[in-house]
């Protein structure tokens, strides 16, 4: 299924999607594809757009500029907030993103200066002096929240040292704060229960992840494989850690060196893997502990014409389905995919905007995407895909200066058995 716009994002739990327009924002439900919120946006937003997130919640979803921040609720039409000159006019913001609740905004600023924490309920600002990592490729690995109590956990560097901190819910005062035992610390994470925290060492220093309790004392070190497969025997000459992904349940760790990890949000031992480069812009490896080898999906083969457009993304849709689903953007279409049999077509996610036999510009419809079949054991074990054809071309978009609107249609496109 695609929708040909410019900007559009899934939200967490996989209840709607947001798309900007070149004059306004557009918030859909994900089953009937209808309309639930749709709200004009100031010319500076559609044109300059830095962030478009939604919040872990599923919320709120915030519009952001240089030098405007706006923040939105999918259903409630009553609430919107503003705020103007987020960094004060001395910088410009390099990372955006929500804070330990719906009503927290943190805006990294230029050469790491600090880290403003934005209160929507209160309209009141906290500063964080030095946030070690600012810039937008990597301060989103140097801030992480506690789930459920919201702590927020920062590394920051001060005399030639890492330092991590624990702040407090609201207020930010610092809770407790420790040097960890890195030379180069460059990432953490809470796991999902809480119990832990992850400190990536950096690659420079060979492979290493410490665990640290919540409170700050060093519980175990990961130094790198165990060389049980022969082909492994030299891995420790190449790159160390590059990223870490913590499973659901916080009793696995997902540990990579140069490929984007995602487990699968309530189905605990399905793994994705993307890889980096061009040839890999539309591809997903999947991988369950059942499977003798990874599973390959490849979205460029889907996408009109097969190309992929600018920069791609691929998400878990977290939705409460039988079926495991995917959501694929570029910057010109997305697809939502399930992970099912043709024969389950009726039981799609999606399945309500497909019952009328029309789309939203009344075009007769095709049948949804299915990319893969699963065995009896378990609806997602065995993954048929075609041939991967290279696609290594890229393709620049259209202009950004450009006033004319694009369509907003959604279009089916049927997959052909393997």
């Amino acid at each position: 299924m695609f929708m040909r716009t410019r900007r559009r994002n899934g939200n967490p739990n996989g209840a709607h999607i947001a798309t900007i327009l070149p004059s306004r924002l557009v918030i859909r439900e994900t089953r009937s594809l209808e309309v639930a919120r749709a709200v004009t946006l100031p010319p500076e937003l559609t044109t300059s757009t830095v962030t478009f997130l939604w919040s872990p919640s599923s919320n709120r979803v915030l519009v952001a500029s240089a030098d405007t921040l706006r923040v939105f609720s999918p259903i409630d039409h009553r609430f919107s907030a503003t705020i103007t000159s987020p960094t004060s006019g001395t910088t410009k913001p390099t990372y955006i993103c929500f804070g330990g609740s719906d009503d927290e905004v943190c805006v990294f600023t230029e050469f790491g200066l600090k880290l403003t924490v934005f209160n929507l309920a209160t309209s009141r600002a906290a500063e964080i002096p030095s946030p070690k990592l600012f810039t937008p490729a990597t301060a989103a690995k140097g801030i992480s929240h506690r789930p459920r109590s919201g702590n927020l956990a920062l590394l920051t560097r001060s005399a030639g040292k890492d330092v991590i901190s624990i702040h407090k819910p609201g207020s930010l005062e610092v809770i407790r704060s420790w040097i960890p035992e890195t030379i180069d610390a460059q990432g953490l994470a809470w796991s999902p229960d809480g119990r832990w925290i992850a400190v990536l060492e950096s690659a420079a220093q060979g492979h290493k992840v410490l665990i640290y309790t919540a409170d700050g004392h060093l519980y175990k070190l990961w130094g790198g494989s165990a060389h049980i497969i022969e082909e492994d025997k030299d891995s420790d000459l190449g790159a160390g850690v590059k990223t870490i992904e913590w499973s659901q349940t916080g009793k696995h760790i997902a540990i990579g060196d140069h490929a984007r990890i995602a487990w699968h949000p309530t189905i605990t031992e399905l793994l994705m893997i993307r890889c980096e480069g061009d040839e890999n812009k539309g591809r997903a490896q999947l991988w369950d502990p059942s499977w003798e080898m990874p599973k390959i999906i490849n979205f460029g083969t889907q996408v009109p014409e097969g190309k992929i457009i600018g920069k791609s993304i691929v998400r878990w849709l977290n939705i409460d389905h039988i079926f495991p689903s995917l959501f694929f953007s570029d910057t010109q279409d997305y697809i939502l995919a399930s992970l099912s049999r043709p024969e389950d077509a009726a039981s799609l996610p999606w399945s309500d905007a497909e019952a009328g036999g029309m789309d939203i510009n009344d075009q007769p419809e095709e049948s949804p995407l299915n990319l893969v079949e699963p065995t009896e054991k378990r609806n997602f074990r065995r993954v048929k895909v075609d041939p991967l054809p290279d696609d290594g071309d890229s393709y620049m978009n259209m202009s950004e200066g450009s006033d004319q609107e694009l369509d907003d249609t959604f279009h089916f496109l049927k997959s052909e058995e393997p």
